[in-house]
């Protein structure tokens, strides 16, 4: 649930297949 663009939280929100 790491994104490069946005916080750990905003990640599962917006790609809650990169979990």
């Amino acid at each position: 649930t790491h994104s490069t663009l946005l916080p750990d939280n905003l990640s599962q929100t917006i790609y809650p297949n990169k979990v």
